[in-house]
């Protein structure tokens, strides 16, 4: 997105362009009246105002789309973390699995990490993640198996969270229909244009205070 943006000397030049285009034109070869500048407030203004909206509309999808890629990283490395919490656990409590009574417990662990490993990098199938009802299991399997479950929810919260994130990143696209790059431009034209309209009200007034000179002496 800051690729897009106009080199800052193309701003300078731009605003000078139009600064002295508008000066020969408007004030030297075709001296506009009084009338005509005050109706060029209204051009001046809304050229700003449009830049700045569109400005600020993408300052907003910069800040969201930064803040979705920076929480990239720390949401993989916590998924991947309760995967590995969850492996590390049924290894310990499933050393042995001839016992009869460790069957259902180990089963319980390979289908939650089946499920977990199934699913993919993105918040949206990690948000709708769910793993068997533990009531049956021993109780030193259940009281791990609580806490395997609490770990997936704090990532199933993290997951709803992304997805908000998600969602507001899109919205601020959608609504920066603009590009900051045209609003860059815009800010320049609309300055020159204000510049030029202060010179011609000063060269306006020093005639018309000329003219009443006259007209008194």
């Amino acid at each position: 997105m800051y690729e897009d943006l106009p080199n800052f000397w193309i701003s300078v030049v731009l605003f000078l362009a139009v600064t002295i285009g508008a000066h020969v034109w408007l004030i030297w070869l075709r001296p506009a009246s009084e009338v005509f500048w005050k109706k060029v407030d209204y051009l001046w203004v809304g050229l700003a105002a449009f830049a700045i909206i569109a400005a600020i509309s993408q300052v907003r999808t910069i800040v969201a789309v930064g803040v979705l890629s920076q929480t990239t990283a720390g949401w993989r490395t916590r998924t991947a973390t309760v995967v590995q919490n969850a492996k590390m656990m049924r290894d310990v409590l499933c050393r042995d699995r001839s016992t009869s009574e460790k069957v259902g417990g180990c089963a319980w662990y390979d289908q939650a990490i089946k499920e977990m490993e199934k699913a993919d990098k993105s918040a949206d199938s990690w948000s709708k993640l769910s793993l068997r009802p533990i009531d049956t299991l021993r109780d030193d399997f259940k009281q791990e198996a609580r806490l395997t479950i609490s770990n997936l929810d704090w990532v199933k919260d993290e997951a709803k969270r992304r997805l908000d994130l998600e969602a507001a990143a899109k919205k601020e696209e959608g609504i920066a229909t603009i590009p900051l790059a045209a609003s860059l431009f815009l800010l320049p034209i609309a300055f020159g244009i204000r510049l030029t309209k202060v010179t011609a009200e000063v060269r306006l007034a020093k005639a018309n205070a000329k003219a009443r000179a006259v007209a008194t002496a």
